[in-house]
Parts: C-alpha cells; sequence; structure tokens
C-alpha cells in the first residue's frame, strides 16, 4: 500500500503554533535553528537535524532565526516502530539527498516514480531504525568519529590513531571488522569514497574538477583516486552520471 502523499521544501520566519494531523511528517531542518515541540517535549534543531511527527500529536515551534525545511507527508508508516522521533543527518547528508530525489521524482513524475518514491520511503526508514540500534564499542566509535573528521586530509595516519587505543592493535582490529564489516583501512577508502560520490554528482553546480575532488577526498593525486575509485564502484570518477 502507498504511503506517499507529498513532500516539499518550505521557508519560515515565524513560530509555528500547536497544531496536530491526520497524517505521518518527516521534517529535515536545512536551515536554521530553534525549538520543536511535541506534545510539549522539546527538541533543539539544526541544520541536519530531522523530526518524525506521528498523526494526531500535538507538536509546534519556536525559532532563534528562520528557517527552512524539507517536509514529507506519508498516510501510514507500517510496521515502523518510533523509538525516538529525533534524528541527526549522518557527515555525507544521506537523508537529504534522499529527500531532494524524492521532490524531484515527485515533480516530472516518471515512469513508475509512485513505486520508487515508496522505495525511498522504506529506505529513510532503515536509517532512522539503524540511527535507533544500540551503539557500538565506545574506541570503534571512536575511531570511526576520527576517520570520518579527516576524510579530507591526506595525512592522517590510521596506525598513529590506533596506537593511541589501549588495547592490543589486533584485538581492536579484529572487533572494528566484526562491528563496521571493513578493517579501518577499507573504512576510511570506503568512506572517502563515498563523500568523494556526494560531491561529483553535484560537480556541474559546483565547478569543481575531478582534481579538485581527489584533494577534498584526501587523495595526494587523480589517478590513484581514479583508480581507487572504479575498483570501489566500478565506475570511473568521469562517468558518474550528474543530474
Amino acid at each position: 500500500m502507498k504511503s506517499f502523499l507529498d513532500v516539499s521544501i518550505e521557508s519560515f520566519n515565524n513560530t509555528i503554533q500547536p497544531h496536530s494531523h491526520n497524517v505521518w511528517e518527516i521534517i529535515y531542518f536545512m536551515e536554521g535553528e530553534g525549538l520543536t515541540y511535541l506534545n510539549n517535549q522539546p527538541y533543539k534543531f539544526s541544520p541536519g537535524s530531522i523530526i518524525c511527527q506521528p498523526p494526531r500529536v500535538i507538536h509546534y515551534r519556536t525559532l532563534e532565526d528562520s528557517h527552512k525545511i524539507i517536509r514529507l507527508v506519508l498516510s501510514h508508516m507500517d510496521d515502523f516502530v518510533l523509538k525516538t522521533p529525533f534524528y541527526h543527518d549522518n557527515y555525507s547528508g544521506d537523508f537529504k539527498q534522499i529527500l531532494l530525489q524524492m521532490i524531484n521524482y515527485s515533480y516530472i513524475k516518471e515512469r513508475n516514480w509512485e513505486n520508487i518514491l515508496n522505495a525511498q520511503i522504506n529506505l529513510l526508514k532503515e536509517y532512522m531504525i539503524s540511527w535507533n540500534l544500540p551503539k557500538k564499542n565506545s574506541y570503534i566509535d571512536m575511531c570511526e568519529k576520527k576517520i570520518i573528521e579527516n576524510l579530507s586530509n591526506p595525512d592522517f595516519s590510521l596506525k598513529d590513531l590506533i596506537d593511541t587505543i589501549p588495547v592490543s592493535a589486533t584485538y581492536f582490529m579484529k572487533q572494528f571488522k566484526k562491528e563496521t564489516g571493513y578493517t579501518p583501512n577499507q573504512y576510511l577508502t570506503v568512506k572517502r569514497v563515498d563523500y568523494a560520490k556526494s560531491l561529483l554528482i553535484n560537480l556541474r553546480i559546483s565547478g569543481l574538477l575531478i582534481k579538485d575532488v581527489a584533494a577534498m577526498t584526501g587523495f595526494r593525486n587523480q589517478c590513484y583516486f581514479s583508480r581507487v575509485f572504479k575498483k570501489i564502484t566500478d565506475v570511473s570518477p568521469e562517468n558518474i552520471v550528474y543530474p
């Protein structure tokens, strides 16, 4: 059963008064900061924040400045257990990119567009479910965060990072692969390539060159970047399909 009703980008300059709906709303905050309330429970939002509002729940927002949102409206959320209504997008903005794609599909309405939208809704649900899962080992979590923080740094040393962790390197790397599916080095490479994909998709808009993307994702030269990118994605950076 299809659940998609609407998706749009909206801007606000005023406080949103208390109200409710008979539909589900997923709100993605693109710009601005403030407080959003569900049943009088406050959640501080900033760019990248996500609020999932069930039907018939009183909600409202107070603003510190103007803000812009993406608003996805659904008739139902089958089999979705809402452990928390508040989330935050990952470093590469995957949740936001899916919502922007949905806006494009809903506007153009190409063949099979409704089924594509509902598949994307399921993907958004999977992201929220994954964010509800128990947290990883604190050392692994710290290592992942350090890797994400250093995606653009060609001098970043995984060895130096692992040497600061007070367990044996062999044990740590075994646990890291068990929890993430990758060795630390593989994880760094995959995340750099994921980041590169997000930059390449918007290449025409940003005006970047392939060599710029290579540098921004921690690769010292374009040739090595292209080899690694193709090995992981089976596509050369030059052949990424642009909008």
